[in-house]
C-alpha cells in the first residue's frame, strides 16, 4: 500500500498524539499531483515565519517569538486551482475579532486558529500581517480517510467535516517589505544605473543592519556591484547595475526571504534602427531650438509612430518630452552612440533615440469625446506666444488656433489628417457628442503639463522609444516634412510665430 505523504502523516498523528513528531519524516519522491505545499522559513519562504505542527513538522526556531502582532494578523483560506491561484472568495477568515477567533498562545509561542473543513477540494491557508502575506500552506480536503493516500507529499491532508488546527510562529525583527527604486529604468550596454532598496518591518519601520542581496534577472542582463550589503539607519542599501546584454528584465533585492524588484531594460545603443533622407532636428519649423512653439519634424515622426502602433483616431505628445535631435550628428562625436557617416541618408541609432525620449515614457490609449479633445488642444497652445513644454505635437489631425484669443478659447477648428496627403480630411466634431480613440504618453495621461488626467480610464501600452524605433525600422528611410498640422492665426496681437523656410 502506498504510504501517505509526510504532511498527511503529521496531520494524522496530530489527531492522535504529539509523540508522532519524534518519528523520521522522509520525503517519498515526486508527488502525483501539482506541488505548492508550504511556504515558510523552513521551506524556502520568509525568514522568521514558521508553520507549527500539525501543519508542518516540529523544528528548532532561531529567533525570538513576537507576541505583539495579533491585532494585524489574519488567516485567510481560499479554494485554489492547479496553478495555485485562488479561484473564489475566501471560505474562512480568522482574525483577533472573528468568531471563532485567531488566538495567541504565549506558552507555546504561537498563534492559531481551527478550521472546520469545507467540501472536498484544494485550499490555500494564507497568513497575513496587514496586507503582507507571510506564508501559506496548501490543504487537500478529501471525502474519506482512505483518500488521504492521494494527497501530494508536502501538502496538508484532511477529511472533510473534520477540524484542522492552523498554527504558526512569527519572530521579531521580521522583514515586511523590500522595495526598489527607481521602479523602471533603461540603460545601455556598458553603462551604469543606480538602484536603492528600502527594507521595512511589518509595521513599516525602517530596518537597519539587514543584509540585502542583489541580483539581475536574467543574470546575463546586467552585473550588480556591490552584490550584497547591510542597510543603513534609513533601512536602505544601494547598488549599481551595469548593462551587460540587450534585453529586458529586473534588478532584484532580497532581504530576510523577501524580494523586491525594479524593471530594467538594456539597449544596444550602437544599433542602427533605420535612416532618414533628411536631417531631423529637435528644433521646430519656426526655428525654436527646443521645439516648443510650432510643428516639428521630430514631433511628426514620434506621433506618427504612436498613431500607427495602435490604430487610433489621433495621437498627441508634449514637446517638452522631446530632448534631442532624432538623426545622428553630421560631425562625428567619438564618445556618442552614432557612427561616423556621410549623409544622406542620416542614421538613427538606439542610443540617439534614447536621448530623444530619455524618460522611459509609455503610450496610453484612451477614449475621449470631442470636447475633451478640444480641452487638450486648448491646453497645448494656452501658453503661446511663450514657449512651453505643453505645446502639442499631433498625428491624425490638423488644428487651427487664434493666438490672440483668450486662453481656453483659442482652438477654432480641426480636420482629420490623411497620411501621405495632408490636412484634407473631414472636420472633427469638437463637442461632447462625438467620441474618438486617442494615444498619448503616460506623463500627459497622468495630468502632466496641465493636461486632463485620463490615466485611470486609459490603457498603458508600450515604451515610446520602442514604438518609434519600430516605426522607423518598418519605414526606413523616412522622409518627414512639415505638413501644416498646427496652424496659427491672429485677429490682433500677438503675432503668430513664423515658419523658417
Amino acid at each position: 500500500m502506498k504510504r501517505p505523504g509526510p504532511v498527511v502523516h503529521i496531520l494524522l498523528c496530530a489527531l492522535a498524539t504529539t509523540a508522532c513528531f519524534e518519528q523520521d519524516h522522509t520525503p517519498l519522491g515526486p508527488p502525483d499531483g501539482p506541488v505548492f505545499a508550504i511556504s515558510d522559513a523552513a521551506n524556502g519562504g520568509r525568514a522568521g515565519f514558521y508553520f507549527r505542527p500539525p501543519t508542518s513538522p516540529a523544528t528548532t526556531y532561531p529567533g525570538t517569538f513576537d507576541p505583539t502582532l495579533l491585532p494585524i494578523l489574519a488567516v485567510r483560506i481560499c479554494p485554489i486551482s492547479v496553478a495555485g491561484v485562488c479561484t473564489g472568495p475566501d471560505v474562512a477568515v480568522f482574525t483577533a475579532t472573528s468568531s471563532p477567533a485567531l488566538t495567541l498562545d504565549l506558552a507555546g509561542e504561537l498563534y492559531g486558529a481551527v478550521w472546520m473543513m469545507s467540501p472536498a477540494g484544494d485550499y490555500r491557508a494564507r497568513v497575513f500581517a496587514g496586507s503582507i502575506m507571510l506564508g501559506f500552506a496548501d490543504i487537500r480536503v478529501v471525502t474519506s480517510g482512505r483518500d488521504l493516500r492521494s494527497v501530494p507529499a508536502g501538502w496538508v491532508g484532511a477529511v472533510r467535516n473534520s477540524a484542522v488546527p492552523i498554527r504558526f510562529r512569527v519572530e521579531t525583527n521580521m522583514v515586511g517589505t523590500v522595495t526598489v527604486a527607481p521602479v523602471n529604468r533603461t540603460t545601455a550596454i556598458g553603462l551604469d544605473e543606480a538602484f536603492t532598496a528600502t527594507v521595512l518591518d511589518l509595521y513599516d519601520n525602517p530596518m537597519s543592519g539587514v543584509t540585502v542581496d542583489w541580483s539581475a534577472n536574467p543574470s546575463s542582463l546586467a552585473t550588480v556591484s556591490p552584490a550584497s550589503g547591510a542597510t543603513d539607519a534609513a533601512g536602505q542599501h544601494a547598488t549599481t547595475a551595469t548593462g551587460a546584454a540587450a534585453g529586458s528584465g529586473a534588478i532584484v533585492a532580497t532581504a530576510g526571504g523577501v524580494s523586491g524588484s525594479a524593471a530594467l531594460r538594456v539597449i544596444d545603443a550602437n544599433e542602427v534602427v533605420g535612416y532618414s533622407n533628411v536631417f531631423v532636428p529637435r528644433a521646430d519649423a519656426c526655428g525654436r531650438a527646443d521645439g516648443r512653439i510650432c510643428e516639428s519634424l521630430i514631433g511628426d515622426v514620434i506621433t506618427d509612430a504612436m498613431f500607427e502602433a495602435y490604430g487610433v483616431d489621433f495621437a498627441l505628445t508634449n514637446s517638452g518630452g522631446i530632448r534631442a535631435n532624432l538623426t545622428c550628428p553630421i560631425v562625428d562625436i567619438p564618445s556618442d552612440f552614432c557612427p561616423a557617416y556621410t549623409p544622406p541618408p542620416f542614421p538613427i541609432t538606439r542610443g540617439q533615440l534614447f536621448t530623444v525620449l530619455p524618460f522611459g515614457n509609455r503610450a496610453v490609449t484612451v477614449n475621449v469625446n470631442g470636447a475633451e479633445l478640444k480641452t487638450m488642444l486648448e491646453n497645448g497652445v494656452s501658453a503661446m506666444p511663450g514657449a512651453s513644454g505643453r505645446f502639442p505635437q499631433v498625428a491624425g489631425l490638423c488644428f487651427t488656433y487664434d493666438i490672440s484669443a483668450p486662453a481656453s478659447g483659442r482652438v477654432t477648428g480641426a480636420v482629420r489628417h490623411v497620411p501621405g496627403i495632408g490636412c484634407t480630411g473631414v472636420a472633427i466634431d469638437l463637442t461632447a457628442a462625438s467620441s474618438y480613440s486617442l494615444v498619448i504618453n503616460d506623463f500627459i495621461a497622468a495630468g502632466g503639463d496641465g493636461y486632463p488626467n485620463f490615466l485611470a480610464r486609459g490603457t498603458t501600452r508600450g515604451l515610446l522609444d520602442d514604438l518609434v524605433a519600430s516605426y522607423i525600422s518598418a519605414n526606413t528611410p523616412i522622409t518627414p516634412a512639415i505638413q501644416g498640422r498646427i496652424n496659427c492665426t491672429t485677429s490682433g496681437v500677438p503675432a503668430c510665430p513664423v515658419i523658417v523656410p
